[in-house]
C-alpha cells in the first residue's frame, strides 16, 4: 500500500469553535461600523454551511477511529513481548524435564517464540497500512477546516467593505442637499468611489476562494472514498493473513503435544516390574524375586 495522502498542517483556533469565531468576528465588525452590509444569503453560502457542518461532524469521528486503531496496534506490540516471554518460560521448563514431556515443552516454547515474530511483523503492518493513513486523514481534515476558515475571512472582508460603502454613500447623501458643502461633497464622492473599488476587489477574492473551496472539498470526498476503501481492505486482508500464520504455527506443534502418552509417564512403584520386564518372563515361570536394597 502506497500512502498517497499529503501531510498537511494542523488546524488552528482549537480553543474556539469555527462558527463561534466567525459569528464573533462579524458581530464585532458590525458593532464598529454601525451599519450592516445587508448582503442576502446566496446559494453558495448555503452550500458552504452544509460543507462546514459535514467537516465538523467528520473530524471527531475520524479522530476517534484513529485513536482506537492506535490502541489495536499497541495491543499487538504488547502481544509480541508476552509471546516472547511465554516462549522463554516454556523452553526453560522443558529443560527441567526429560523424555517426551521435556521435548514437547521445548517445542511449545519455540512455537510461542515464532508467534512473537509473526506478531511483531503484524504490528508493523497495522501501523503502516491502518493507523498512519487514518492519522493522515485527521491532519487533512484540519487542513480542510483551515480552508473553510479562509473563505469565512474573505466573506468578512467583503461584507466589511460593503458596510463601509453603505456608510460612505449615506454620508454623501447627507451632505448633497446642504448648500456650501461642495468641497465636502467632492471628497465624499471620492470616498464612495474608493469604497466601491474595495468592494469589487473583495468580492473578486471572495468568489475565487469560494470556488476553490468547493473544488477542494469535492476532490477530498472523491479521494476519501477511494482511500478509505483501500485502508479497510488492507486491514481486513492483514487480519486474514495474520490469523492463517498463527493457525499454521499452532498446528505444527499440535502433533507433538497429542503424541504425549500420559500412561507411560506414570511413576513405577519400588520393587515392581516394568511392563517390558514382565513380557521377558517365560510363560509359567515364577517371576524373579525383587532385589533387596543394599544395606
Amino acid at each position: 500500500y502506497v500512502n498517497t495522502i499529503q501531510e498537511r498542517s494542523k488546524t488552528t483556533r482549537k480553543s474556539k469553535g469555527f462558527w463561534q469565531w466567525a459569528s464573533e468576528t462579524s458581530h464585532t465588525i458590525q458593532s464598529k461600523l454601525g451599519t450592516p452590509s445587508d448582503r442576502p444569503k446566496t446559494e453558495e453560502d448555503e452550500k458552504f454551511e452544509q460543507i462546514a457542518k459535514y467537516i465538523n461532524g467528520l473530524e471527531p469521528q475520524t479522530a476517534a477511529v484513529h485513536k482506537h486503531a492506535h490502541g489495536l496496534v499497541k495491543r499487538s506490540r504488547d502481544m509480541v513481548q508476552s509471546l516472547y516471554n511465554v516462549g522463554v518460560a516454556f523452553t526453560l521448563l522443558g529443560q527441567t524435564e526429560s523424555g517426551s514431556l521435556g521435548s514437547a515443552l521445548g517445542q511449545l516454547g519455540q512455537c510461542a517464540d515464532k508467534l512473537s515474530v509473526v506478531a511483531s511483523v503484524e504490528a508493523d503492518k497495522e501501523s503502516q497500512f491502518f493507523e498512519e493513513p487514518l492519522k493522515d486523514y485527521v491532519r487533512m481534515l484540519g487542513s480542510v477546516k483551515q480552508t473553510l476558515e479562509t473563505r469565512t475571512k474573505k466573506q468578512v472582508t467583503y461584507e466589511t467593505a460593503l458596510a463601509d460603502l453603505n456608510l460612505k454613500k449615506a454620508n454623501l447623501a447627507r451632505i448633497s442637499g446642504i448648500p456650501g458643502k461642495e468641497d465636502k461633497r467632492s471628497e465624499a464622492e471620492t470616498e464612495v468611489n474608493q469604497a466601491l473599488e474595495k468592494v469589487d476587489n473583495a468580492k473578486e477574492e471572495f468568489d475565487t476562494v469560494t470556488q476553490r473551496v468547493f473544488e477542494e472539498v469535492d476532490r477530498f470526498k472523491r479521494e476519501k472514498l477511494r482511500d478509505f476503501k483501500s485502508i479497510i481492505l488492507d486491514y481486513v486482508q492483514l487480519q486474514i493473513e495474520y490469523n492463517q500464520q498463527v493457525e499454521k504455527t499452532w498446528r505444527d506443534v499440535l502433533p507433538t503435544l497429542q503424541a504425549l502418552n500420559v500412561k507411560n509417564q506414570e511413576p513405577v512403584e519400588s520393587g515392581a516390574m516394568t511392563s517390558a520386564e514382565a513380557e521377558s518372563v517365560p510363560a509359567g515361570a515364577d517371576p524373579p524375586e525383587p532385589q533387596q536394597a543394599a544395606s
